[in-house]
């Protein structure tokens, strides 16, 4: 199936069906109305679909219902900055991504979090809230993984390790839990051509990581490649 948002429309989702080509849009209740600014979207294993709201944080809806019919309406519910709602790092959602664990991994302009359990948003009673990644440090406080950036773009490599492309700072390439930092690239430091990366894309067989930034584009010879279903001559 190809998703796509319907900004500013009464159905905010639509679906277009590889079988005979139609069109089938959804409303999403009161998650997102006509008012809503639906941007980026995500899909993920487990038949979400993570929709990117201007200034208002992310709607999630459960497309399981959608994938042998099409309903009028699917289940969908918004997350924000509160507790018990989402605890977003901001109601400013600029990226996400899924790893390969099926944790949600958030970016906005005011830094990272991760939602652990993206399976519990629509079940009764259940935390699913974010969380932020936070380095102990040696007088007993704590320091948060990249602060306040501003994150543009969030890519998974083939050993879930994650880059981020930032607006003022380059790129971290970070460990699978986010605690510890591979790779910082910086216009002073490297071949980016600028400290604002807007965007990552990686080419899993060659392990290649691109960067596409507002003064153009460099790539990387990343360490891991995605497995295959099938493994020959190992």
């Amino acid at each position: 199936n190809i998703w796509f948002t319907n900004s500013l429309a009464e159905k905010s989702l639509c679906r277009i069906n590889p079988k005979d080509g139609t069109v089938h849009c959804f409303s999403l209740g009161s998650a997102a109305t006509s008012g809503t600014d639906a941007r980026e979207l995500l899909y993920t294993s487990q038949d979400q679909v993570w929709i990117q709201v201007t200034n208002s944080g992310v709607v999630v809806a459960d497309a399981s219902t959608a994938i042998d019919a099409s309903p009028d309406e699917l289940t969908a519910k918004k997350l924000l900055t509160s507790e018990g709602s989402g605890n977003l790092p901001s109601d400013r959602i600029t990226a996400f991504a899924e790893d390969l664990d099926g944790e949600i991994w958030i970016g906005s302009i005011e830094g990272i979090s991760v939602l652990y359990s993206p399976q519990n948003i629509f079940e009764n009673n259940r935390n699913y809230d974010a969380s932020i990644i936070v380095i102990p440090n040696d007088d007993g406080t704590g320091s948060r993984v990249l602060g306040g950036e501003v994150v543009n773009d969030i890519a998974i490599d083939g050993s879930n390790k994650k880059w981020f492309g930032t607006q003022t700072s380059g790129v971290f390439y970070l460990s699978e839990n986010g605690q510890e930092e591979i790779e910082h690239f910086t216009r002073e430091t490297s071949p980016l051509p600028s400290n604002n990366c807007t965007e990552i894309v990686i080419e899993g067989h060659t392990g290649q990581v691109h960067f596409g930034t507002d003064e153009g584009i460099v790539s990387f010879q990343g360490r891991a490649t995605t497995g295959s279903v099938s493994m020959n001559d190992v």
